[in-house]
């Protein structure tokens, strides 16, 4: 729920293999884990979308994941009421997504 505090938010993600895996970068990444009061990693970015759409999660955020690999949930997003907006090309390539009261962001 996007309404939802941090500190109870349900938060999905992933680790692309493009990721960056230094020391630096993990610590970084666990800091930002550690804001939330569940973090689930499904390895799968469609079905974690699907799940945001539902309320089963509340945050999905990934970084440098390809647009096939969540082109079908951002579909399942929009399916149910959610909006899509995309930022940040070709610099950031930033994918937002709304649904059901829900915030998704998406880095690739």
């Amino acid at each position: 729920n996007k309404n939802i505090s941090l500190e109870k938010a349900v938060y999905s993600t992933g680790l692309p293999v493009s990721s960056d895996f230094s020391q630096n970068a993990l610590e970084k990444f666990g800091a930002e884990l550690g804001q939330y009061g569940k973090i689930r990693m499904i390895g799968s970015a469609a079905l974690s979308l699907a799940y945001v759409a539902c309320g089963i999660f509340d945050i999905y955020q990934e970084r440098n994941i390809k647009i096939w690999d969540v082109a079908a949930g951002l579909a399942i997003v929009k399916a149910a009421g959610g909006e899509i907006s995309f930022s940040g090309y070709p610099e950031s390539n930033i994918i937002h997504a709304y649904g059901s009261a829900q915030l998704v962001q998406i880095d690739y």
